[in-house]
């Protein structure tokens, strides 16, 4: 089994990274590094497992506004929408990484 930092070596290659560079993207090395891509991946995985279940809970917290998770099935791919705040993993690696403040 792949490591994070491994599949990111193998998705991004330097290539990329130039094409990127000559659009007038700016590259934050090591802004996810290969732990915090871990608990990415594991709360993803947790979201999964759980919209599996038919005993998923929405939270009670959510956005009034948005719609509710569903998961989606097809063409060797899984979607699961609006679920980022309805899963504790992954509402707790959102608080816990830099996403906040690269888009910040």
């Amino acid at each position: 089994m792949s490591t994070g930092a491994q599949l990111v070596d193998r998705l991004v290659s330097e290539q990329h990274i130039r094409d990127y560079e000559a659009n007038g993207c700016v590259r934050i090395a090591e802004a996810f590094d290969a732990a915090t891509c871990a608990r990415l991946t594991a709360a993803i995985d947790a979201a999964l497992q759980d919209f599996d279940t038919p005993a998923f809970q929405s939270s009670a917290t959510g956005a009034r506004h948005q719609n509710p998770p569903s998961l989606h099935r097809g063409d060797g791919q899984v979607q699961l929408r609006n679920f980022a705040q309805h899963v504790q993993a992954l509402r707790d690696w959102l608080h816990r990484s830099i996403a906040g403040e690269l888009v910040a």
